[in-house]
């Protein structure tokens, strides 16, 4: 392929959510980098975040804290997750025909490339070795068949495969097909779904929406596995002619359950606690036995009154009092909003922080799955006729909530210069 090729990374989508898009360029190894297009960031509203020249670069992969660059010859380069600093352990694989999309395999922790002659290739990162497979290289409607995106859905443990007419000839045409990762060579399982007004080029799997990103001349789609186009999202300007987006990865912030909230009042009558449980889906990970429930409380006017970080171990129970003792406070609003944020100790060893910004999803000292919460809270009946007033508890689960960037930032800004620090208890109340 001659085209000019972007390749986007989406950090963060939907509703609620801010959003980084990495775009790279299709700068064949014959040419200067000099003469290469920007490997830029932008955010969902096409503000430029951060360019990066004199690069070469056709496949984006993020593996929950470092991004991989690939270019079409398969030189990687390892970059920090704003893709500023190059980091050691750079490395080459042998590319049959032109190296496009790239996906990581949170399971497998290995990543998947696609060429243009149709090979699929399995990558150790940490040796620099892959295993090369072959896929269809024909189909009945568009002829002699080139690979371009690849994305990996971690719900169902399956790969999925993009390809346009070899070269991309035909611009209205494509084929998302599934692939069964788990054979000894991968196979096709069914084709996916077709489009007949565009071609379909790099892919990314959201596993918030269970939808793809699916790459197109001047712009991204978001589509239905059943191939129904659900949004599209064009390339920002300038352009240099067509633009065909390939190599897509879709990187979420956090877990869909990392960012939870609650309310409780009445926190005068006392009785008011948090309990906070660890469904254990990190623990067989090494070091992954528990979780970090980081806790922000605020007061109604927006201030916050107390912060910490408690670890939780799987299938067990903490909780938090909304005391003054709890607390580490003098005095308790009489209500108070409690948000938690769930992520991944750095090691086994390491303390948990409430300052700390998760970095990465699933990985040490990353965003958290699994955890549940609920507060309880006495309230006060009137008094009716000679009735005496009387108390009596609920319990509510928390909620789960959107987080944005800033959101994050604001929360483990507040938390450090917070004089009060809650602790916890083991067991619930």
């Amino acid at each position: 392929m001659q085209k000019t090729v972007a390749v986007f990374w989406m950090l963060l989508g939907g509703p609620g959510l801010a959003g980084t898009l990495w775009l790279g360029n299709d700068c064949q190894v014959d040419t200067p980098t000099t003469s290469c297009n920007n490997v830029v960031a932008i955010d969902e509203t096409g503000k430029l975040l951060t360019a990066i020249p004199n690069v070469r670069v056709t496949g984006i992969a993020f593996d929950g804290s470092t991004l991989y660059f690939a270019d079409t010859a398969g030189n990687f380069t390892k970059r920090s997750a704003d893709g500023i600093t190059i980091l050691p352990g750079g490395f080459h694989i042998d590319t049959p025909g032109l190296g496009e999309d790239l996906a990581w395999d949170v399971k497998r922790q290995r990543l998947w490339r696609i060429t243009h002659s149709n090979k699929l290739q399995k990558i150790d990162p940490a040796t620099g070795t892959a295993q090369t497979f072959d896929l269809p290289t024909a189909d009945p409607v568009l002829g002699t068949l080139g690979g371009l995106g690849i994305a990996y859905d971690s719900n169902r443990d399956r790969l999925y495969v993009s390809y346009c007419a070899v070269g991309c000839s035909d611009e209205t045409r494509g084929l998302v097909d599934e692939v069964d990762p788990n054979p000894a060579a991968p196979v096709v399982v069914r084709h996916l779904f077709r489009t007949t007004e565009f071609a379909t080029a790099g892919l990314a799997y959201d596993p918030l929406t269970d939808t793809l990103w699916v790459g197109g001349i001047n712009e991204v789609r978001n589509m239905s596995l059943a191939g129904a186009v659900l949004a599209r999202l064009p390339r920002p300007q300038p352009l240099s002619g067509e633009v065909l987006a390939d190599g897509l990865e879709f990187i979420p912030l956090a877990y869909k359950d990392s960012y939870q909230l609650d309310y409780v009042t009445n926190t005068q009558l006392g009785g008011s606690f948090v309990n906070i449980t660890n469904a254990g889906f990190h623990r067989p990970a090494p070091g992954f036995d528990s979780i970090c429930a980081n806790i922000y409380v605020f007061a109604p006017d927006q201030s916050m009154v107390s912060c910490c970080s408690c670890r939780v171990l799987a299938n067990s129970v903490v909780s938090l009092g909304l005391t003054t003792h709890d607390l580490r406070v003098t005095a308790i609003p009489s209500t108070v909003v409690i948000k938690l944020l769930a992520s991944i100790p750095a090691s086994a060893l390491t303390t948990c922080s409430a300052t700390v910004v998760p970095a990465g999803v699933g990985v040490p000292g990353g965003f958290a799955t699994g955890m549940r919460a609920w507060a309880t809270q006495v309230h006060a009946t009137p008094a009716i006729f000679t009735a005496p007033a009387f108390p009596f508890g609920t319990e509510t689960e928390f909620s789960r909530a959107p987080l944005s960037p800033d959101e994050l930032s604001t929360l483990t800004r507040l938390c450090g210069i917070t004089p009060g620090h809650c602790t916890c208890s083991l067991g619930a109340f």
